[in-house]
């Protein structure tokens, strides 16, 4: 079958039928009969689309165009909790799955940066140096590194650190309207930022302090960021590579999947920022303040994984359900 000329063929009657649904609560007596076959009809084509083509995308829009006309038909709507539940479970586990890759090498990449950085720093003296003085040096070493952690209360740094991150994150995805561009140097600067202080610490015996402190929050935290920055130069490359179809739609398409990853790392930042105020500057042994971290990191890439894989499995993009209905283009 020519998907193509299927589509065009039709599209006028699921257009008819997008109209119909939004305007369900107007519509005259002829008009709810017309949905009511309209509805028929576009389920039909959606069973034909299912078994002669494989475009997730036309797919997903005729699935979704059906599921909201059966809602108007039968007056079934769906509560607000489950939309909540596919956010969780379908759009945002997707997206990142979908972005593993972009989000990996992120990841690599600024852990080569800091590195280097750290190794530069510790055998160079003339480095730690041009940082400041060695007094001054060593009151970061040895007292503000740490009491940064403690010095506010634990509610009041839980939301500044919530704020700043989530802020931090939203700059690199906003970063991909030009084309991802900012976001190697986002990265850098964070990176290297990383490796001087750990390579300060390391300098003056306190490397044990530096780990102890970053990682039971750092883990989840850095992967949030290392995530929004994958979803952002993925959304920048899909302008210089948009596929089979027009530019604008794959943007399109693309740019209200990365939202999703946007609203999701809000509650991932969230649980960093608590994990920051409660357990980064806690009396626990730092074997257990860094097993926490550790457990936080496995259990948000298995969530990823096993839902994000499954979602993507099953043809989910992450794009809003009652996005424009798109025809695929050769």
């Amino acid at each position: 079958m020519d998907i193509d000329a299927f589509v065009a063929a039709h599209r006028p009657a699921w257009d008819r039928l997008e109209d119909l649904v939004r305007r369900r609560r107007q519509l005259a007596g002829a008009e709810v009969d017309e949905l009511v076959e309209l509805y028929q009809r576009v389920a039909t084509h959606l069973s034909v689309v299912r078994s002669a083509s494989t475009d997730a995308v036309l797919v997903g829009r005729l699935s979704s165009l059906v599921a909201r006309a059966r809602s108007a038909v039968t007056g079934a709507h769906t509560p607000a909790w489950r939309e909540a539940v596919r956010f969780f479970t379908v759009s945002f586990p997707v997206v990142a799955y979908r972005a593993r890759r972009w989000w990996l090498g992120a990841t690599l990449a600024s852990l080569v940066v800091a590195y280097v950085m750290g190794a530069w720093v510790v055998g160079n003296p003339d480095v730690q140096a041009a940082v400041g003085t060695p007094e001054e040096i060593r009151q970061l070493v040895e007292h503000d590194f740490a009491d940064y952690y403690s010095e506010n209360p634990a509610a009041s740094f839980a939301g500044q650190v919530w704020v700043n991150n989530a802020w931090v994150s939203a700059q690199v995805i906003i970063s991909a309207v030009l084309l991802g561009l900012p976001i190697p140097y986002i990265l850098w600067q964070n990176a290297a930022n990383g490796g001087l202080i750990g390579g300060l610490m390391t300098a003056y015996d306190k490397a044990d302090v530096f780990w102890g402190l970053i990682l039971p929050h750092g883990l989840l935290e850095l992967t949030a960021v290392f995530l929004a920055a994958g979803v952002g130069l993925r959304l920048g490359w899909t302008v210089i590579d948009p596929g089979p179809r027009r530019r604008g739609e794959a943007l399109a398409e693309q740019g209200r999947a990365v939202m999703s990853v946007a609203l999701g790392l809000v509650v991932v930042l969230l649980i960093s920022g608590l994990i920051e105020a409660g357990v980064t500057p806690s009396g626990l042994p730092t074997w257990a303040r860094i097993g926490i971290g550790v457990l936080a990191e496995v259990l948000f890439l298995v969530y990823v994984v096993v839902f994000g894989r499954r979602a993507a499995r099953a043809g989910e993009t992450g794009d809003i359900e009652r996005a424009p209905d798109l025809a695929p283009t050769n």
